[in-house]
């Protein structure tokens, strides 16, 4: 009977042993040697067995967390943490509703908890329930009104639905809230210019935006890009040609994004008509390609199936894949401009006129 009760204590030893420890290896980041712990996990405590399922949530490795964080529950290990941290797990494996189930739980012993709530509301998202996932980010704009990730998802769920004027309104309102030289400005502002641009067609404040955002971010070139097509857009070419310079400048001076140093051109307009979609691009070195300065790719209507390719070089000739040659009018050996390029590839494709476009007014 003694040897027994000895053998007892030695065993309740080791495993008040191995207990002591998991919340030292957690606290060193040990994450891999805790897990090893996971087969044994009915034999420590439910808080042991919680740091065992964080350890794993670490390790990416979710459903091993998710069933880690089980157990501990039925042990009796109930708080905010554990239903927090498993909302977390079962979101990373895509299960929106039990996580939404676990985010609730969470905030019955953690109300109005702000981490929580925004967890909340990211799996609402993820899962597409946007009248949700806006439902809670009012509330955590109520609550946390200088937590810009709220301010600016309210907005762009209302975007996503399609209730635009709704979007662009709840934009140009959280704008002054917004600090001018991060992400969520940035992203805010870019939503305001292509609704006024893309939806409301009302090219003058899309030009205000880019012209703010290039003001805000005078680095990024991107914007002068946006800029020319916004005026190759409306037919101000003069302008257009402005902001192509500075462009190719840029690219000189090797002040562009990498990426477009790897395509080698940019796209300077698009264009929709009944017959065809349109994209055209500028080649930053036309002695690369045949001397090929602007090169237009056509589609059908709605951009699933290219039909040919238009392409002006220094040679005085546009060339059509189809077989065409159109002569174009120019001084010889001069560079043609977009707007010389685009009134012959229309003629070419017998689209002498597009529909009517806004153009800018001076204010």
């Amino acid at each position: 009977m003694k040897t027994h009760t000895l053998i007892f204590l030695f065993l309740f030893s080791l495993t008040a042993f191995a207990q002591s420890q998991i919340q030292g290896m957690f606290n060193q980041k040990r994450y891999t040697e805790i897990i090893a712990f996971a087969p044994n996990a009915s034999k420590y405590s439910g808080q042991d067995i919680f740091r065992i399922g964080q350890s794993f949530m670490k390790l990416e490795r979710d459903e091993e967390a998710v069933n880690m964080f089980d157990q501990a529950i039925e042990k009796g290990y109930k708080n905010g943490e554990i239903y927090y941290a498993k909302g977390i797990a079962e979101t990373n494996l895509q299960r929106y509703s039990v996580a939404q189930v676990s985010f609730r739980q969470a905030l019955f012993y953690l109300p109005k908890r702000k981490k929580v709530l925004i967890e909340l509301a990211g799996c609402y998202y993820k899962a597409q329930e946007l009248d949700s996932a806006l439902s809670v980010y009012q509330e955590i704009e109520s609550n946390w009104g200088d937590y810009y990730p709220a301010l600016l998802m309210t907005c762009q769920i209302m975007h996503e639905q399609e209730a635009y004027a709704k979007a662009l309104d709840c934009y140009y309102t959280k704008l002054p809230a917004l600090k001018k030289d991060n992400y969520y400005y940035r992203e805010a502002l870019e939503s305001v210019m292509r609704l006024e641009w893309q939806v409301f067609k009302r090219y003058d404040k899309a030009e205000t935006a880019i012209k703010n955002l290039m003001t805000t971010f005078p680095d990024d070139y991107e914007y002068n890009i946006l800029l020319m097509q916004l005026y190759n857009n409306t037919r101000d070419y003069e302008k257009a040609q402005v902001q192509e310079e500075y462009i190719m400048a840029g690219y000189k001076g090797l002040k562009l994004a990498n990426s477009y140093y790897q395509k080698g051109a940019m796209i300077v307009e698009q264009l929709d008509t009944l017959q065809y979609h349109i994209e055209v691009y500028r080649n930053f070195q036309p002695e690369m390609e045949n001397d090929c300065i602007y090169k237009a790719y056509i589609f059908n209507s709605n951009g699933t199936r290219p039909l040919g390719k238009i392409a002006v070089n220094r040679t005085d000739k546009i060339s059509l894949v189809s077989g065409y040659n159109i002569d174009i009018p120019k001084e010889t050996n001069a560079t043609p401009s977009y707007q010389e390029f685009k009134n012959v590839m229309l003629m070419g494709l017998f689209l002498p006129e597009l529909p009517d476009t806004d153009t800018i007014t001076e204010d």
